[in-house]
């Protein structure tokens, strides 16, 4: 086998490998485990919950115009867990496929 027909070869499957290992989507399950993670972060009031749910590039706007990261989210959530978004429910998220690519 040629060098040019061997990089084709591996070329090929490295571009199918993540292709085959990828399930088909599902919307209506991506929705409701985005609803679930949702409901467990409105009602966390613990730090090990909360680090686990939000991204390390968590964002949160709030009123005042400041936008919290995740660690200060998480230490106004531990800090304040009686006010926590009381009115708040999942069912009130807008939830969207995302743009393909």
């Amino acid at each position: 086998m040629s060098r040019q027909s061997l990089a084709l070869l591996l070329l090929a499957s490295l571009l199918a490998g993540p292709a085959l290992a990828c399930p088909a989507r599902n919307p209506a399950g991506d929705e409701k485990t985005v609803r679930a993670l949702e409901t467990q972060w409105i009602g966390s009031h613990d730090r090990a919950t909360l680090d686990r749910i939000l991204a390390d590039d968590f964002r949160h706007p709030v009123f005042t115009g400041d936008v919290l990261s995740k660690r200060q989210h998480i230490d106004w959530a531990v800090a304040h867990p009686a006010s926590r978004w009381q009115a708040v429910s999942a069912q009130e998220t807008d939830i969207r496929p995302a743009p393909p690519k």
